[in-house]
């Protein structure tokens, strides 16, 4: 078995992991599963990644168990790791510095509602992962969060073929970095800016450089006007665009 996807399975339990996983994992994808299954350690992790050291995806869902253990014993132990998405609000630095020096494979790092991540951790990464395809670090909330306009313009420096970027409810960052970003990443596809404090001056930016995104998101962007999200939406029909001054949200 290479593959191992455990979706919306209610009766399943974390206890269970280390009993059905095995060397030849490649591919393990973990979510929407019951409350025991939302509360996996890192001990169970630990388990996991001690089985399977040749994984190469993981995918896990929002657990307040998980803390800067689980990633770091990911990073030593996984050295063939390309995709890496959990997210826990117990998750820092340390693990992004350890990932950073441990993951010479990693092209999508996801982190979301990590609340202890910041642009020191950030830069860190992307300096030594200059062809990352994705970056997301959305949500978190605002303790302890310190991820600012710094972090998205040295993205946009170092990591040129980036595909995918997600800063999600981040309200330190602005048209500044976003204008930036667009113009030094002409492979961005999908951009999400949900709830960040933008403006116009990042449609224009795209408008302006032909910028060729697929899909958009500024919910909650409320200095964003309907003008600008027509003009967008004239510039480039085919966009997949979501707003709350839209009047059709189309997915």
């Amino acid at each position: 078995m290479q593959y191992l996807i455990i979706a919306r399975c209610y009766g399943f339990s974390s206890k269970t992991l280390g009993k059905i996983v095995n060397p030849n994992l490649i591919h393990l994808r973990l979510y929407e599963n019951n409350r025991k299954y939302r509360h996996i350690s890192d001990e169970t992790i630990s388990e996991i990644v001690a089985i399977c050291p040749n994984l190469i995806h993981i995918y896990i869902s929002y657990s307040n168990q998980i803390t800067d253990i689980s990633l770091i014993e990911i990073a030593k132990k996984c050295q063939r790791i390309e995709y890496i998405n959990i997210g826990g609000y117990k998750i820092s630095d340390k693990s992004l510095r350890e990932i950073a020096n441990s993951c010479p494979k990693l092209q999508y790092h996801h982190l979301p509602d990590c609340c202890y991540i910041s642009d020191s951790g950030i830069i860190e990464i992307i300096s030594s992962h200059p062809h990352l395809l994705s970056l997301s670090f959305e949500g978190g909330g605002l303790e302890g969060c310190e991820i600012t306009n710094l972090s998205i313009k040295k993205i946009a420096e170092l990591c040129p073929k980036l595909q995918y970027f997600n800063v999600s409810e981040r309200d330190d960052i602005t048209d500044e970095s976003i204008c930036i970003l667009l113009q030094l990443c002409p492979n961005l596809q999908e951009l999400i800016l949900e709830q960040c404090n933008i403006t116009d001056a990042t449609i224009n930016a795209i408008i302006n450089l032909r910028h060729n995104l697929q899909k958009l998101n500024i919910i909650y962007c409320d200095q964003v006007s309907r003008n600008a999200i027509s003009s967008i939406k004239s510039f480039n029909p085919e966009i997949k665009l979501r707003s709350t001054k839209l009047l059709v949200i189309r997915d």
